[in-house]
């Protein structure tokens, strides 16, 4: 496992950060790719939690024209590449057709009016969480920005290591993990951040655990629906549960702010 070009390989194919470095997708390579995702998000997460406390605190921007403008880079730096997914995704699954006729569907290039529909529902809720969070911003909202990306890709490193490959090709495919011990290396990445929000804030780290907890449940909700509706995993699926995960955690993080947040 060569975590260092793992690390490089996401950077490569999941931002627009140019990595000039030409990396071997063997084995080693790859297993050390899923084994950085969190670490990767983390990376993401710091990024877009910077920006946002940037133009939160130091302009005169307004609070939509801030929502607007993160929710921009958040695409831009991630190449929209997940969005895709999304979109293919729900093309595939509101076809209402068989697994192998869904498979087909998420490869056609073409755009059809369930994946539009999708992704309008996608950005226009994520831009009601987002938007009312920042009009009530507070600094302490940089943790749960940096976090959302981190358990995002780390429900997609778990759906590569647990989930089967829908088909033999695609990058479902080429990343797939069937490794189920390097699961136990995400504790590296777990254990620490849970010592460390315990130690500067208990509240922080309750949250942490009860997000963890829930980023179990949805693998296991995951599972099962791609298995039945898709037959398994696949590039675009991971790219779309990254998305879905997100969404579901800015979600949570707006009814927070209603009721838990205002308290700390």
């Amino acid at each position: 496992m060569n975590i260092w070009n793992g690390f490089l390989i996401n950077l490569q194919f999941f931002t627009i950060i140019p990595v000039r470095k030409e990396i071997n997708m063997n084995k080693r390579n790859l297993t050390g790719m899923i084994m950085t995702l969190p670490l990767f998000g983390l990376l993401i997460g710091v990024i877009s939690a910077f920006v946002l406390a940037g133009l939160t605190e130091y302009t005169l921007l307004s609070d939509l024209a801030i929502t607007l403008i993160f929710i921009t880079f958040t695409i831009i730096l991630t190449g929209g590449i997940h969005l895709d997914g999304w979109i293919d995704a729900s093309d595939a699954f509101f076809s209402y057709r068989d697994v192998k006729k869904r498979l087909q569907i998420m490869e056609d290039p073409r755009v059809g009016a369930f994946g539009v529909l999708g992704l309008l529902f996608l950005l226009s809720f994520k831009f009601l969480f987002i938007f009312e969070i920042v009009a009530n911003y507070q600094s302490y909202f940089f943790i749960y920005v940096v976090f959302i990306s981190f358990f995002s890709r780390m429900i997609t490193g778990i759906g590569l290591i647990l989930i089967q490959p829908a088909k033999k090709s695609g990058l479902g495919y080429l990343f797939k993990s069937d490794n189920d011990q390097h699961l136990k290396l995400y504790l590296v990445y777990i254990i620490p951040i849970i010592i460390i929000l315990g130690i500067y804030n208990l509240t922080y780290m309750i949250v942490f655990v009860i997000i963890l907890s829930l980023i179990g449940i949805l693998h296991i909700l995951y599972k099962r629906f791609f298995v039945q509706q898709f037959g398994g995993l696949t590039g675009d699926l991971s790219g779309a549960s990254i998305e879905g995960t997100e969404f579901i955690l800015w979600m949570i993080m707006w009814l927070l702010h209603y009721y838990v947040m205002g308290g700390l």
